[in-house]
Parts: structure tokens; sequence; C-alpha cells
């Protein structure tokens, strides 16, 4: 008999950084702005952070063929979030909020792609999105786009894995299979981005969505993604130039935000998160199966 496990979606590390000394300010989308003062630590709450069960119990080996591991077979999803991907990418997002201008060796910028990938991956929001793809009319469009670009052992490779992602009690198979992993990071073209550090100063901080990732699809294969790692600095990658990169407004950047989040949004600040809260409350959202983006009426 398994025990009930806690189990996060966004790193305990990062949610630190957002954190005033009583606690963390969280914009729920459906009521509202409140505070908690618990320590983030402690699972007091089953539905904030994260959620019980969530990757399942399933060791690796039972989850994919062993052949494509990318970990002790013995592990956890959990465990090897925390051990694999959380360990070696903490101290890296620590150098960066103490030096934001400092030049990162090609390790530590390859180790932040993974990390947002896997972090784009890993979120109920992500789960959610890919059901409602996966019902739509669009799916097939898309799997013979697929196999007319990469080919018939690409679109098999790809497809299998969403087909089996449902049958499963879970939807690790992009984070724990090898093969899976590497095929999604291709094809998004994650290795080819450039990394590049956003700086605010207050009251215009940034905040963080529990989707942990903001994906902002521009045309096929042209991405950009930010990942909030601290109230003043966002890490964003893109295979643009910087001088290309578009140049958002804090509005606009709070609308990207609402949108990305599934449930909450989190900050350090109970104003910048009222602000958001009664911008956007009362705007109807859609989704859009063509590049799995949410957008207003």
């Amino acid at each position: 008999m398994h025990k009930d496990e806690f189990q996060h979606s966004i790193a305990k590390f990062i949610l630190r950084n957002f954190v005033d000394r009583q606690g963390l300010w969280i914009c729920k989308k459906n009521t509202g702005v409140e505070h908690k003062s618990y320590s983030i630590n402690k699972p007091s709450n089953p539905v904030l952070f994260g959620k019980i069960n969530f990757y399942g119990h399933k060791k690796i080996i039972d989850i994919t063929n062993e052949k494509n591991i990318a970990s002790n077979s013995n592990d956890s999803v959990e465990t090897f979030l925390g051990k694999d991907i959380e360990h070696k990418i903490a101290p890296i997002f620590k150098k960066i909020i103490y030096t934001p201008n400092l030049k990162l060796n090609d390790y530590e910028i390859e180790q932040i792609r993974k990390y947002v990938f896997i972090q784009h991956t890993r979120t109920p929001k992500f789960k959610k999105d890919m059901e409602l793809f996966y019902q739509s009319d669009i799916y097939k469009e898309i799997e013979e786009s697929v196999k007319n670009k990469y080919g018939k052992q690409f679109q098999n490779t790809i497809f299998n894995a969403l087909n089996k992602k449902f049958l499963s009690d879970n939807h690790t198979l992009f984070i724990v299979d090898d093969k899976i992993f590497k095929d999604f990071y291709n094809i998004t073209e994650m290795n080819k981005t450039n990394l590049y550090v956003l700086v605010r100063t207050a009251p215009n901080y940034f905040v963080l969505p529990d989707s942990g990732v903001m994906c902002v699809e521009l045309i096929e294969t042209e991405r950009i993604w930010y990942l909030p790692i601290s109230p003043i600095i966002c890490l964003c990658l893109s295979k643009l130039p910087e001088n290309k990169l578009p140049k958002y407004s804090q509005n606009d950047f709070n609308e990207l935000v609402w949108l990305e989040a599934m449930e909450e949004i989190y900050s350090n600040s109970k104003n910048k998160l009222e602000e958001i809260y009664n911008k956007f409350k009362n705007k109807k959202e859609i989704f859009s199966f063509l590049d799995g983006t949410k957008k207003f009426e």
C-alpha cells in the first residue's frame, strides 16, 4: 500500500523567492487575492503549490521502457525531479539572482534550457492543455504535419507517447523517458535558444503563474519561453536576437501570466496581484488548439 505523497509542480526553491516575511500572496483566478502565512516547506494545503499523488507512485522503470530511462530506474518521478533536475539548477539560479549580468558557461545555459522545458511539461496546466488538444479535431492534422516534416519514425515516437500518456495515471513520459524527452526537446528547438536575463525594479515586480513557465508561440517552431525566478528576475529563452524580442509592457506581461496560469498566481506583493486580478477577472478565455495557447475573446 502506497502512502499518499504531496508532489510539487513548481520547485520550492523558486517559490521561496516570492515570499514576504510572513508567507506568500496568492491570486486565485476565480476568487481573488489571499495570503498564506505558513512555510512553503510544510504541505499544509494540498491544493497549494502542488497536488497529492500528481505524478503517481510508480517507479520510473514501471512508466517507461527500461532502455530509455533518464535516471535511476527505482526512483519515483518526484525523487527524480528533486535529485536530478532541481538539485542541479538551484545553484545556477542563485548565481543569477545575486549577479544578473554574470556570464554563464555552456553547461549552465543548457541546464537552464532543460529545466525550462521540464517545468513546462510537469504541471497540471500542461496535462489539461494536452488533454484538450488530444480531444480536438486539429490533433490528426498536426499528427500528419509532423510526419511530413520529420518522418514516420519521429511521428510514431511523439504520438505513441501522447497516446500512452492518457492510458497512465500521470503525464511523465515527457520527463523520464530519455528518447521521448529528447524528441520533444528537439522539436521545440529549445537547444538552439539564447538565454536573456530580464530585470525589474520595485514596484514593477514579476509574478509567478502556477504553470511556472510562460510559452509564447509567434510562428511555427518560433517560441519564446519566460521563467520568473524572483520578483525582479525573469529568464527568457528564444532563438531570436535580443533586439528582436517582443517589447512587452508590464500590462502585456501580466496578461500573459494570467492566461498561462491554470488556477493561481504567486507574488510577494498584494497590490500587484490585486491589480492583475481586477484587470482580468471578468475577461473570458478561449483555448487555441492550433498553437496550444489561450487568448481573450
